[in-house]
Parts: C-alpha cells; structure tokens; sequence
C-alpha cells in the first residue's frame, strides 16, 4: 500500500480540524502577547530585541491574525502538504517519458487529495479503478473526484 502521509502527520490533522475558528479565537489572548511582548528586557542589539521591534513595528498586522481564528500562526500545513512531493522525487526522475511523468503527477495530485477529503486511499483507488471504465466521459470523471466520490 502506498502510504503518502504518515499516521503521525494524519493525527495531527485531525487535531487541527477540531479546532474551530472561534475556539481558537478564544484561546488566542491578544492582550497577554503583547503585554509580555512589550514588556520584555532584551539585551541590546540582540536578535530577540531584533525580533521584539520587528513584532512590534507589525503589531496591527500580527493583531489580525491572532483575530481571525482562520489563520494560522504557522507553515506546518503547507509544509507537511508539500512533504509527500519532496520525498517522491527522486521517483518522478525515472518516468521515461514527459507523458509518463504527467501521469505520475495526476495520480500524485489525487491521492493528495482523497488524502486531504480524508478519504481512505486504498478504498478510494479500488472505487476509483472499478468505475472509470476504458473511455470515460467529463461527467463521469467529475463524479469520481474524491470530493464527490460515494465510497
């Protein structure tokens, strides 16, 4: 089986997706950040009064993000989104062909994103193999896109 997110990186997924926007909203205290964050005595010239006057000089900035519950203080989800194709390159090197190598992408791309739909890989191909049939048409393709898929 063809395992493109590790069990680890799938939990943590989970995780994040039971975090609502307003929950997280609430658990973000504004007030708190910036009162530690202002009230910090950093040696000077050092790289955190560097990163102090930085946030600071942002602050307005910084505040709309802790605000909206929607987005992320981090690069972890794109990171780990892109992670699956860093490890596969190495592989795409041996399709011999430019058609071949298009070919490894498109089932690249929709294993990432059954795997985002949160969808079982395995069950998904099988589905998917079953029902494309040998000329399928553009509405029987839309049908099978793991967004739409019945398993």
């Amino acid at each position: 089986m063809l395992c493109l997110v590790s069990n680890n990186n799938h939990k943590i997924i989970e995780i994040e997706k039971k975090f609502t926007a307003s929950k997280i909203k609430k658990l973000r205290n504004n007030d708190k950040v910036f009162e530690i964050i202002e009230n910090a005595n950093p040696e000077s010239n050092s790289r955190l009064e560097k990163a102090i006057n930085y946030i600071i000089s942002r602050k307005k900035s910084f505040l709309e993000i802790i605000n909206d519950g929607h987005l992320d203080l981090s690069n972890n989800s794109a990171e780990r989104g892109v992670k699956p194709f860093v490890m596969a390159r190495k592989n795409f090197l041996f399709s011999n062909t430019s058609n071949g190598a298009e070919s490894s992408i498109v089932v690249f791309s929709i294993l990432q994103t059954e795997i985002a739909d949160g969808l079982d890989a395995k069950s998904y191909l099988k589905t998917l193999v079953d029902k494309i049939g040998s000329n399928p048409t553009e509405e029987g393709l839309e049908s099978l896109l793991p967004w739409n898929i019945v398993l």
